[in-house]
């Protein structure tokens, strides 16, 4: 078994995010985890369903982790107290979110044990609780092998939710405790030559999992594809793959969301060179309406990003990310005003120093400039911090 324990370990403006296209997406956006605290050990919480996602927990006071595997047995258990309370409010064409300044604890508990060679059974529980609020999401997942090619795994989870009234006022939750299910399967063969696989997935209107990433409910979704692969040892090409698959989703009423078909061929040649290519069909329901995606330019975004490292010796070194995000819309195809261009440029310069492998100091200067069509790039804000990252071992 491993133990930590963490205080103040939040990193966030020393490991910046990579910019992702935030235009024209109804769903909240996912990004990967960077503290440390939370990364050891991570394999130890994995779940189907993204329940377990520690970047919701956004200014954490302390933190206590156990986790690792014992023969048939895996574990993983942390505690965190957080000075904020961030939530995503889901739906099934959209998310909304919210940030309260008010704490609140978390707690997730994940086990898992082996069946002899081919079968698992897990058990997973989180809670987070605060001021006249509380979500907790309890459930069983399992996996079972046949043969070396083919898998099978689910899971079941259900959750029970209440908000602070001024909370589920404000952003159109109903009140009172609220309670719903998820449920997914999948089954997947993985040959030579035959790939292919089939997963259905569906979430109640009221579920929800407040320490987890799932931005989207009330959705019932049957997927899967399959592909075909030929090979050869010598010659211009050494793998030829041709593929399709499908996407269907409905809400719980049966009312149309999305549907994908899509073909697919992928070529390996000589000298590791490789092309793929995709024809894809689609159809997307919002607000009543149902769209081709391909019926109109909306927007055309740009992001640049570039980074730099120079490292003094095996304990310090220097890091420069500059990051530019370039909007420009084609304000005649949309139903709202919208400036026709927007612009964004971020820069971040740190040092760190690495006194042992679990104590770091980081000095670093951040800053963020804004411009419209209106006026040109201007300077937002800026930062400097100090970070200094201690952990213990139990």
């Amino acid at each position: 078994m491993f133990g930590s324990g963490a205080v103040n370990p939040d990193f966030s403006q020393v490991e910046a995010d990579a910019r992702q296209l935030d235009v024209n997406q109804p769903f909240a956006l996912f990004y990967q985890e960077k503290r440390p605290f939370f990364t050891e050990g991570s394999d130890f919480f994995s779940s189907p369903f993204r329940v377990i996602y520690t970047r919701t927990l956004r200014d954490p006071r302390w933190g206590l982790k156990l986790s690792g595997k014992e023969g048939a047995n895996t574990v993983g258990a942390y505690v965190v107290q957080d000075e904020l309370t961030n939530l995503i409010f889901p739906g099934s064409q959209g998310s909304g979110a919210a940030l309260l300044d008010r704490v609140s604890s978390g707690l997730v508990l994940r086990y898992k044990r082996d069946l002899g060679s081919r079968y698992t059974l897990g058990a997973l529980f989180t809670d987070r609780s605060g001021d006249n609020y509380f979500n907790r999401v309890y459930g069983v997942d399992g996996m079972a092998r046949f043969g070396r090619s083919d898998k099978m795994t689910f899971q079941l989870l259900g959750s029970s939710t209440r908000y602070p009234e001024e909370v589920a006022l404000d952003h159109g939750q109903p009140p009172g405790t609220l309670g719903g299910h998820v449920f997914g399967a999948q089954y997947e063969h993985q040959g030579r030559r035959l790939n292919g696989y089939v997963e259905y997935d569906e979430a109640d209107l009221l579920f929800r999992a407040d320490l987890g990433f799932m931005p989207r409910v009330d959705y019932r979704e049957l997927e899967g594809g399959v592909s075909w692969s030929w090979y050869r040892d010598q010659g211009w090409w050494s793998r030829i793959q041709v593929g399709s698959s499908f996407e269907y989703s409905e809400d719980r009423e049966g009312r149309f969301l999305y549907r994908n078909h899509s073909l697919n061929f992928f070529f390996r040649g000589a000298m590791q060179t490789f092309s793929v290519f995709y024809l894809n069909r689609s159809r997307e329901s919002y607000g009543g309406r149902a769209y081709d995606l391909w019926s109109g330019e909306l927007y055309t975004a740009n992001i640049t990003q570039g980074s730099a490292i120079f490292h003094l010796n095996l304990r310090t070194f220097f890091r420069a990310i500059l990051q530019h995000v370039d909007y420009r819309y084609n304000a005649a195809n949309y139903t709202f005003p919208v400036e026709p261009e927007e612009r964004h440029f971020f820069s971040q310069w740190l040092f760190s120093y690495r006194l042992n492998p679990r104590t770091v100091l980081f000095l670093g200067y951040s800053d963020n400039a804004l411009g419209t069509q209106e006026y040109p790039l201007t300077r937002s804000d800026r930062t400097i911090f100090m970070k200094l990252s201690y952990s213990w071992q139990i």
